[in-house]
């Protein structure tokens, strides 16, 4: 069976206890005991015994995986592993000292260990010596411990198993995270590299957290085989340890339920901001082209105004000074002009092939040759430019330049020259 696919699902630490908190209880019993007069036969209590012989499992797990990983060892690393076997040998040795008050029997039987020449079992290398806390020993031995040592081993494994779970959930959620991360925003072989690294040193994580609760889990089978515990903490196997997916929502807890629904709500709200970007950027289009179209208008408005206001005045303007005005108003009408049909070329292919701005797409139709329908379920004709476009143009047309510059002016604008009109497509 599953460990995560049952709705026997093994319950959080928040609804659980937390090995912490389990620690906490065992110590404040202990306190209660020796305000009792219950006296402890050594000053480590029986539970802080225990505490230390699982974390030294722990240890011993870490120094596996990493004398499994260094196989092909420098001198320096086997210096290095050699150095924590040696540090990891003297805590047990320490440790075995206590075990001798606690389970005398056990400590008896352990004393004709001798050294290996091989290197494969203990004592030379310690990652593989056997601990023998209560679970590892039969039900009769267990009987000749000391009293209540196997029922608190029971409960620390319990929260053992609850705290692997809890961390195993986090840390697949956070892998997850950033796999897609790695996906949408790591490009370049250095940034994959690096972000390869921090999925690496996660995975290691729950790799860890696994063995953990498995190594509890064969401790409770041992200590308590038909506890109600067995229900709720399952076999995990190794197709079990995933990260959340969309066809896990049936099967999570409420809590979980809760969190999956927290991350959608973030991805639903970055999608309406990325559609709320496209609409913004459509209508920055959008009013460049009219602002442009507006401004062209404007100057050929101001083509003869100093004239027509002299006139009002009774005083006669310069020939030479009104056909320079009206040159230059024109020219710059023509500037823009060009800039918008600039804009038009290099956007409404786009906004065409994305369905956008089907009415600013027919506006400037002229400008840019159709090739592609606006839209398939609704064709309809193009629409002739509005009427202060056309007058724009026949005004433009109706302009005999005969300056060398806009003439040059006029050829590349037409033209599509790109060294008149340089455009940030990009933006």
């Amino acid at each position: 069976m599953s460990a995560f696919r049952r709705h026997e699902d093994p319950r959080p630490v928040s609804e659980g206890r937390s090995l912490a908190k389990v620690k906490l209880e065992l110590a404040k019993q202990d306190a209660i005991d020796a305000s009792a007069g219950v006296i402890s036969p050594h000053e480590v209590s029986a539970s802080t015994f225990l505490s230390s012989g699982m974390e030294l499992e722990e240890q011993q797990r870490a120094l596996k995986v990493m004398v499994a990983k260094k196989s092909a060892k420098s001198d320096i690393q086997a210096a290095e592993i050699q150095q924590k076997r040696n540090a990891l040998k003297h805590r047990i040795d320490i440790w075995l000292k206590i075990q001798g008050v606690y389970m005398p029997g056990v400590a008896a039987s352990l004393q004709d260990r001798h050294p290996s020449v091989d290197e494969r079992t203990e004592p030379s290398n310690s990652e593989l010596s056997e601990l023998f806390l209560p679970s590892s020993l039969a039900p009769a031995v267990r009987a000749a411990l000391a009293p209540g040592l196997a029922e608190k081993e029971l409960r620390l494994r319990m929260a053992q198993a609850d705290d692997c779970i809890h961390q195993l959930r986090r840390h697949l959620r956070i892998r997850t995270n950033l796999y897609r991360f790695k996906v949408f925003n790591s490009s370049g072989q250095k940034a994959n590299t690096r972000t390869r690294v921090v999925i690496d040193r996660f995975q290691d994580k729950i790799e860890r957290h696994v063995e953990r609760y498995r190594a509890a889990r064969l401790a409770l089978l041992s200590l308590d085989p038909n506890g109600e515990w067995v229900t709720r903490l399952l076999v995990l196997n190794n197709g079990d340890v995933r990260g959340p997916s969309r066809d896990d929502g049936e099967e999570l807890s409420a809590k979980d339920r809760e969190n999956m629904r927290v991350e959608w709500v973030k991805s639903a709200a970055r999608f309406d901001r990325w559609a709320e970007e496209v609409t913004l950027v459509c209508e920055e289009m959008r009013r460049t082209l009219v602002f442009l179209e507006w401004r062209a208008v404007w100057w050929l408005s101001q083509a003869n105004r100093r004239a027509a206001a002299q006139s009002v005045d009774g005083h006669a303007i310069d020939l030479g000074l009104q056909s320079g005005l009206h040159a230059y108003a024109m020219k710059q009408a023509a500037t823009q002009r060009a800039l918008a049909k600039r804009f038009a070329q290099l956007w409404v292919p786009f906004l065409r092939r994305h369905s956008l701005l089907p009415l600013v797409c027919a506006e400037w139709d002229w400008a840019v040759p159709n090739t592609q329908p606006v839209s398939r379920r609704r064709p309809s004709p193009a629409p002739q430019p509005s009427t202060s476009l056309r007058l724009c143009l026949d005004s433009l047309m109706a302009v005999d330049l005969d300056d060398e510059d806009d003439g040059d002016f006029e050829e590349n604008a037409s033209s599509g020259d790109e060294s008149v009109v340089s455009v940030d497509i990009h933006t």
